[in-house]
């Protein structure tokens, strides 16, 4: 019975601070971080329990698979040229500066590489709102960083799967061939043959419904978790199962249960990983690492302004929508997050670099939208 209290606290907190979050046009994620710092580290209310943690990769595992769903992989295939481009450039800039800042601060190379996977994935949920506000949404430069985030997400899940299955001591380059043939098979496997035997067994699903309550949404559960189990069973991390998974699963053959997954993720797993990953920082070591958290949030904010800044200029040709472009896929925040969690869980993030990390990813997402705006006013003005 020990675990309902904290549930209790974790579920209303988190709400409420989505809510005041959203009601200061912030993403909802941010109230429930912040929500597990005050319930955690501020007022001790609750602390750090191996179920609940275990309750947070559920949760992590059900969010990948319905980001992976909400990506269309022929409008995938569309955006192969502005989109990837620009993705790419904003994915290997942070990557390699990220490594290298890592190295200056005297991290070991392995957690440099996370420093580096943690800084490449964009949340560009703040910056839709923000162009949406300002109703930019659909200029040259909010289209490409709608396009460009589809193919970032894709990248993100493919650095964390190729870091897991390679930041182990004694690994060479030789073993490095192995595994990223190892991953490259995978995903072609289950994109060529997932997407010709899911829908079969969603029909299977559909039959079952009629003949045993809740049938489809139990089947559809069991397939998140089977291939989250053969990642994971092969080296890579539970949610890239789960996240190609949902991109090769047709949103039109899931009927009510996307629904019913929506209610499940957001209504209680979800929420407990990012409330019970903020009771894991450690409020302690802010001030005194302000100097350090400034410095990695320099080199966020510049590394992903320039990498989409050059990626992008070919198709704009304009310094004033290529900057907006930068600017916009700045914000780090969901898979930054999972990124950093695994790291942290893996031993490669200690316990205050996982604090100092996730503090300037919390900042990305306060700063960004006030950059934006300016920005966007400066261009209207000129």
């Amino acid at each position: 019975m020990n675990i309902l209290l904290p549930l209790i606290f974790i579920l209303i907190g988190a709400k409420i601070g989505g809510f005041v979050a959203e009601k200061l046009k912030q993403p909802a994620v941010l109230g429930e971080l912040l929500t597990g710092v005050v319930i955690g580290p501020v007022l001790g209310i609750i602390s750090t329990d191996e179920l609940i943690s275990a309750m947070g990769k559920l949760g992590i595992v059900i969010l990948m698979f319905l980001a992976g769903m909400h990506i269309d992989l022929e409008r995938f295939k569309k955006l192969l040229e502005s989109g990837s481009v620009v993705a790419l450039c904003g994915v290997a800039v942070p990557f390699t500066l990220g490594v290298l800042l890592g190295l200056y601060m005297g991290w070991d190379f392995y957690q440099s590489l996370f420093l580096g996977g943690i800084l490449t994935p964009t949340s560009v949920s703040i910056t839709t709102r923000t162009l949406a506000e300002m109703k930019k949404l659909r200029t040259k430069a909010g289209v490409i960083i709608l396009d460009a985030a589809v193919v970032d997400d894709i990248l993100g899940i493919l650095i964390l799967t190729v870091l897991l299955a390679t930041v182990k001591p004694g690994f060479n380059f030789f073993n490095f061939i192995i595994v990223f043939l190892e991953i490259v098979a995978f995903f072609f496997i289950v994109i060529k043959f997932g997407k010709k035997l899911v829908p079969n067994f969603l029909k299977f699903g559909r039959y079952l419904d009629f003949r045993v309550k809740e049938g489809l949404f139990s089947l559809v559960l069991a397939l998140i978790f089977f291939f989250s189990l053969v990642a994971n069973s092969i080296g890579l991390s539970l949610i890239t199962g789960a996240f190609l998974l949902g991109l090769i699963t047709p949103r039109n053959r899931l009927g009510r249960v996307e629904h019913e997954l929506y209610a499940l993720g957001y209504g209680f797993l979800i929420p407990i990983f990012f409330v019970y990953a903020g009771t894991l920082i450690d409020i302690s070591v802010i001030l005194p690492f302000l100097p350090l958290i400034l410095l990695i949030l320099f080199v966020a904010f510049l590394s992903k302004i320039a990498g989409c800044f050059v990626g992008s200029l070919p198709y704009t040709r304009s310094i004033k929508e290529s900057l907006i472009i930068g600017i916009g896929m700045v914000p780090r925040l969901e898979v930054a997050i999972v990124i950093a969690e695994i790291g942290r869980n893996s031993g490669f993030i200690s316990g205050t670099n996982f604090s100092i990390i996730t503090t300037v990813l919390a900042l990305t997402v306060f700063i960004t939208p006030l950059f934006l705006k300016a920005l966007m006013r400066w261009k209207i003005r000129s």
